[in-house]
């Protein structure tokens, strides 16, 4: 399931067939909002989980995943700028507006206000590492789902893991990616002051980061930033914080 131990690196395929956002013309806001209605209550409004559902509009048209990501949760938070606990049409709308754009910068700001839960204009310590171990979990969570419906379909490989094998393992190894998180925040935290400013965590985000699960011909990658989001999420591209050995 990836490359070397606990290090930031390069490894994999690029998977095939992706569709990719070239520009930010290719999207309407009339699309956006006619996605948006699919999926809001009678109110106009979008919950937490139909939220979710909704960013699956993202994906068909070519974004990285971020439904049912901890970044894709946090992103909730960021467009309900009203604090309601609802995200409406024009937050909706402003919000993609920045994902599918080509200003990596406004990327960046918006990934360190989802970052950014306590609203403290700082990314602490442990806001980095929830949302980095989050990720890892999620990451093999979806790779398990993967191979349970490879199994389930009679395509498994042989000598495959089960989903429980990568459950497992991704459990035996959080610490270990946990420990090369909080290395990468101290490389960032040059103050030692045990949180990052928007420009120490802008100078961390700025790179095209993800976390990695893969076994075999099947990869999965979960965004931790919101740069390069409209592109595939690719291997060697990407700058993984990538998992331990394969399952044994």
């Amino acid at each position: 399931m990836g490359g070397k131990n606990s290090v930031p690196g390069q490894h994999g395929q690029v998977p095939g067939g992706a569709p990719m956002v070239h520009q930010v013309s290719d999207l309407s806001t009339d699309k956006i909002r006619r996605g948006f209605r699919q999926y809001c209550n009678g109110e106009g409004k979008l919950t937490r989980p139909k939220f979710h559902e909704a960013l699956k509009l993202l994906e068909d048209l070519g974004l990285r995943r971020l439904r049912d990501t901890p970044l894709g949760d946090r992103l909730f938070t960021t467009f309900d700028t009203d604090r309601s606990g609802l995200v409406d049409e024009e937050e909706f709308v402003r919000g993609v507006a920045v994902l599918v754009g080509d200003d990596q910068r406004k990327k960046i700001d918006l990934t360190f206000q989802a970052y950014d839960g306590t609203r403290g204009g700082v990314v602490s310590r442990a806001e980095f590492l929830d949302v980095l171990s989050q990720s890892w979990s999620t990451a093999f969570k979806c790779l398990a789902d993967a191979l349970r419906k490879q199994q389930a379909s009679g395509r498994a490989r042989a000598g495959a893991p089960t989903a429980k094998d990568v459950t497992d393992f991704a459990q035996r190894n959080l610490p270990k990616f946990r420990q090369a998180a909080e290395r990468q925040f101290e490389q960032f935290d040059v103050l030692r002051q045990g949180n990052l400013d928007r420009n120490m965590f802008g100078q961390w985000a700025a790179q095209d980061r993800t976390v990695s699960a893969k076994f075999g011909d099947v990869a999965v990658q979960v965004a931790v930033t919101f740069v390069n989001i409209e592109k595939p999420a690719a291997y060697p591209d990407a700058q993984s914080l990538t998992p331990p050995p394969n399952p044994q």
